[in-house]
């Protein structure tokens, strides 16, 4: 039923459909195999889509709880989500954006509020081409990075 709600044709089903992915997820973790289907056919219906709506709202899948459960978000999906740092529709990017914001700005415990990586793609996102990506997160503090190294999409 999950799936059925995303791949409605109205939008905004998917989006209100979207962050049930956390809880879906929370019923299989302790059954691996299960988990590893879901986690492929969200990967392959959403992140792999030619669509850029479909990309977009595997970004949103990854808001809020799933984002928090630190565990599954890292070993199922932090690669992917980040990759999409260079996607070349700006929406998604301005959806990466606003969950990336939501993520340091309303979640006072974020997960990820000192990870490398997610601060790196922040950084990245703040150079983007786009005014609007950039605009998203101009309030967004990130972590000083270790090495004092500029990180540009090319080198991410």
């Amino acid at each position: 039923m999950f799936f059925k709600f995303c791949s409605d044709l109205v939008v905004r089903v998917g989006l209100v459909a979207s962050p049930a992915l956390a809880d879906i997820l929370e019923r299989f973790v302790e059954d691996e195999h299960k988990l590893n289907g879901i986690v492929r056919v969200v990967r392959k219906r959403y992140f792999q889509s030619k669509t850029y709506k479909k990309r977009q709202l595997y970004v949103y899948m990854c808001k809020g709880k799933l984002m928090q459960n630190k565990e599954v978000f890292e070993k199922y999906f932090k690669h992917d989500f980040m990759t999409l740092v260079s996607d070349k529709v700006p929406n998604v990017r301005i959806a990466m954006a606003k969950v990336l914001r939501h993520h340091f700005m309303k979640e006072i415990s974020g997960a990820f509020l000192d990870d490398q990586d997610i601060n790196d793609t922040i950084r990245v996102l703040k150079q983007d081409p786009c005014d609007d990506v950039r605009e998203v997160l101009r309030e967004v503090e990130t972590q000083t990075s270790d090495e004092g190294r500029e990180v540009t999409l090319e080198s991410f």
